[in-house]
């Protein structure tokens, strides 16, 4: 089978895994919206089905057998399914009893991952982009894609005259406790941001990078990445009747944050700086505004989504015009182009 006939079986396999799962289990979420169960299951377990879809798609190809890291392949696969089935089955019994007992399940997870990376050989988790080429630009960028969250955070308070409920949020002690604690939570939860920087970035990414250029495929990836939550805005993230809001303003994070994310996956090629940014982004959000930005069952100004579009793009969006981003020669390396390295 040549390459590009087998990244066409691959590219098919995970759309098909990708938004095939989280669109069919819209179908359970609207049944358990309209009988008011908790959703919140639903949420995590999609974030795993990027990843899964990248990974059954290697898995199907029936190619590079002897570099596919297999223990931590099989382990996420399985914490995939456990999660699909406890999902789907809370909309109808035990509802609260599995939405208590998956995060528990998670950490197990996380933990498990994180075993496996001492088990398979390095030379395997690094053709398939598990273990990052660079990690020298992993911490400065963290850090400064944290410091942005809050610049972005004041300007809106700013814009709003609520200068000083910036300053309660930003030197509340238990504010500050819980920022603290997300350090060593991330290695019990980091499987969920995996989950998606991994089909995103990893795999998609490079894909559209190499036929469309930097910057048109950094803009489709983060269309595609928007719609992908569809059935979360639908019943999740709002109402239903204020689902379109809510669309729009996923739009918009998800494309402007991409910008971010494929400036310095680009960068690295280390797909853990995204997968960090991905997880201080939506911890910023639960421990400072003690929800996700994009959640909540108000309707939104159109107002306040321009000015939330124009306060997210003057933060994380002017990375598409830098000299990096305009030259031709920067691109991810695809999955094949990282396996090649080490067959």
């Amino acid at each position: 089978m040549k390459t590009s006939e087998l990244f066409g079986k691959q590219f098919k396999i995970f759309l098909l895994v990708t938004y095939g799962i989280p669109y069919l289990m819209g179908i359970f979420m609207a049944f358990g919206y309209f009988s008011e169960r908790d959703l919140s299951l639903f949420a995590s377990v999609q974030m795993l089905c990027p990843a899964a879809g990248v990974i059954v798609a290697v898995l199907t190809s029936h190619q590079h057998k002897e570099l596919i890291p297999q223990r931590f392949f099989k382990v996420y696969l399985v914490m995939t399914v456990i999660g699909i089935v406890c999902a789907v089955t809370s909309v109808f019994v035990l509802n609260k009893e599995l939405n208590t007992i998956f995060p528990i399940i998670a950490m197990v997870g996380s933990i498990s991952l994180l075993l496996t990376l001492l088990l398979d050989a390095d030379s395997k988790l690094k053709a398939f982009g598990i273990l990052g080429i660079s990690w020298k630009k992993v911490l400065p960028a963290s850090v400064l894609f944290f410091v942005l969250l809050i610049t972005r955070l004041f300007i809106s308070c700013l814009l709003e005259g609520q200068v000083a409920a910036f300053n309660e949020i930003l030197w509340n002690p238990q504010i500050l406790f819980r920022l603290l604690i997300t350090v060593p939570n991330f290695f019990l939860s980091f499987v969920f941001f995996f989950g998606e920087e991994y089909g995103w970035r990893y795999y998609l990414q490079p894909v559209l990078q190499k036929k469309f250029g930097a910057i048109k495929a950094t803009l489709i990836m983060g269309f595609m990445w928007g719609i992908w939550h569809l059935p979360l805005n639908m019943f999740f993230y709002n109402k239903p009747e204020h689902a379109v809001y809510s669309i729009v303003t996923q739009l918009i994070t998800c494309m402007v944050l991409g910008i971010y994310f494929a400036y310095f996956y680009m960068k690295t090629q280390n797909i853990w700086c995204p997968i960090i940014f991905h997880y201080l982004n939506n911890s910023f959000g639960s421990v400072l505004l003690g929800q996700y930005e994009t959640s909540g069952g108000e309707k939104a100004d159109v107002a306040d989504i321009l000015i939330f579009a124009a306060i997210s793009f003057c933060v994380f969006g002017l990375f598409i015009f830098t000299k990096f981003y305009r030259d031709p020669k920067n691109r991810s390396e695809t999955l094949e182009e990282q396996v090649a390295k080490f067959e």
